[in-house]
């Protein structure tokens, strides 16, 4: 196809595809109507939820010691943020849930990567991901986790 029969049919199928999208969300949420909330972190949020988590993540390669210390550890959320060093712009965003424990870190997820446009130039790229993420309104924020610390860090590696 070329020309104008072309164009027609690329509408056509960008307004088909839009109406499906419409069509699968209003699906979803009369399914699980918090799915309103969800901002793109599939990760556990609550101290218990990370907790049982960590321990179903390291059952099949921790030691009983490993898994008693994950059941005795605090839960935590980890962003171990870097900025690109060709401009500076970009930030990458590693999130991870996890518990802390007097063996080390255990993770209860793999880690969720977000990146995303320096939001200000004058401030380190975890500031800007704790602004962009963690933000003061609870409802809006991006982590919507509860009852967990949540931990910001610039890492120096590229």
């Amino acid at each position: 196809m070329t020309g104008i029969a072309r164009n027609l049919a690329v509408s056509a199928a960008e307004k088909q595809l839009d109406a499906a999208v419409q069509d699968a969300e209003r699906v979803i949420l009369a399914i699980e109507a918090t799915a309103a909330r969800f901002r793109g972190t599939d990760m556990p949020v609550t101290p218990e939820a990370i907790t049982a988590a960590a321990v179903a993540h390291a059952k099949a390669r921790a030691s009983a010691d490993e898994l008693h210390a994950i059941s005795q550890g605090t839960p935590t959320v980890l962003v171990h943020c870097t900025s690109d060093h060709r401009t500076g712009r970009e930030i990458t965003a590693r999130i991870s849930a996890g518990v802390r424990t007097r063996l080390g870190w255990a993770d209860a997820h793999p880690p969720i990567v977000l990146r995303f446009q320096r939001l200000d130039g004058r401030i380190t790229a975890a500031d800007n991901a704790r602004r962009l993420l963690w933000r003061k309104n609870p409802t809006k924020r991006y982590l919507a986790v509860t009852d967990v610390p949540v931990e910001f860090y610039n890492d120096p590696r590229p």
